[in-house]
Order: structure tokens, then sequence, then C-alpha cells
């Protein structure tokens, strides 16, 4: 586990960019809270404090990543998949929290709360690329739907919420997932710019006729 192999395959680049990454939003959450009596109670760190266990829930994330076999089982696939919509189920239903329009986050007690969103990224691709690769082939239109039935749900979920930004991410690793799997690239072409077509007609239609 600790040999020499192991420390030699770490991108050691992208390690230092994020902690610096880490770094630079700790100062700057401080700078610009510090003076801000209702956000902090009081105490310039409270905020520093919140992020410091979010960083801290991350490095024991990505340390539990490192040191496990990725290759997991079919069965842990689907615990994820199931886990995941779990999860963006419980954020619209009355458990969810509402800001500014949007239910995205959930509330664990106290001040800490969790935005299933952004776990279900994480979810959605390991799930997905076991899913792609478990394929034998993905060359036709049809070789598509069951990897969209498999993206579809979340999708919806994450749509309903509402957080259109994050479906746009979804289908942009989607289709970028698709591309690396070897997928026909005159079909995904075709996709894509049919995707682009849909996102401008709703542009269009919510500025100009005020749809949803």
């Amino acid at each position: 586990m600790w040999d020499k192999k192991f420390f030699k395959n770490i991108d050691y680049y992208l390690l230092i960019s994020v902690l610096l990454l880490v770094l630079m939003g700790l100062v700057m959450i401080y700078s610009t809270t510090r003076n801000n009596y209702a956000l902090t109670g009081g105490d310039p760190f409270a905020l520093v404090k919140k992020q410091l266990v979010a960083v801290a829930i991350g490095v024991l994330g990505m340390l539990m990543i490192m040191f496990s076999d990725y290759r997991l089982p079919d069965l842990v696939h689907q615990i994820l998949y199931g886990v995941n919509l779990l999860l963006l189920v419980l954020v619209i239903s009355p458990m969810g929290l509402e800001v500014k329009g949007a239910k995205s986050w959930l509330t664990l007690g106290g001040s800490f709360s969790l935005q299933p969103s952004e776990i279900a990224k994480l979810l959605v691709i390991l799930t997905l690329a076991k899913h792609l690769a478990d394929k034998e082939e993905i060359d036709s239109f049809w070789d598509l739907w069951s990897p969209f039935v498999h993206i579809f749900f979340p999708l919806v979920l994450i749509l309903l919420q509402p957080d259109l930004g994050t479906t746009l991410v979804f289908l942009f690793f989607f289709f970028v997932m698709l591309y690396i799997a070897g997928y026909n690239r005159r079909f995904l072409l075709g996709l894509v710019l049919l995707g682009i077509l849909v996102l401008v007609a709703i542009f269009v239609g919510h500025h100009f006729f005020g749809t949803p």
C-alpha cells in the first residue's frame, strides 16, 4: 500500500493545485465574512471552521478512494445508484431546504447541510462508467438507450429542484463519457447538435413567451 510505486503514481501537480484552491477558498471565506455578525455570530472563523469540516470529509473520501480498488462489484454499483436516487428524492421532498427558489440542500442537523446534486456527479460518473464498460459495443442509435435511461432518472430529479446548471453539467460529462467509450462519432455529433437546438429553443421560449 505504501510502496514506492504508490507514491510515484500520485499526480502531485493536481494534488498541489487542489490544496492551493482549498487554501485560497478558506482565505476568501474569512476575508468576506469576518465582519458579518449575522453570518458568523461574532466568531470570525465560524464559516471557516464549517468549510474545514467539509475539507476534512473530502480528504477522507479522497484517501478512501486512493486505497481502494475502483473495480467494484456489480452489486456495489447498484447500491451506489440507489443511494444516489434516494438522496435526490429526499432533497425535493419536505426534507429539502429551499434556497432562492430551488430545493437543492438537505439539512443534517444544526448548521450542517448537504447538496446531493454534488454527490450525484461523482456517483453517476462511477456507475455510468461501469455501465459503459460492461456494454459489448456502442455503435448504433439503439445502443444508446440503456446509458440514457441510466442517467435519465437522476437528471430529471435534479431538474425538478430546479437546478438547470447542474443538469447541463450532467449532460456535458454524459456526452464526454460516450465519446471516451467509443460511441459512433457521427451519431454523437448529431446528438450534441440536437441538444444545442433544444437548449436554444428553451431559452427563446422562456425569454420571449415566458414559458417555464
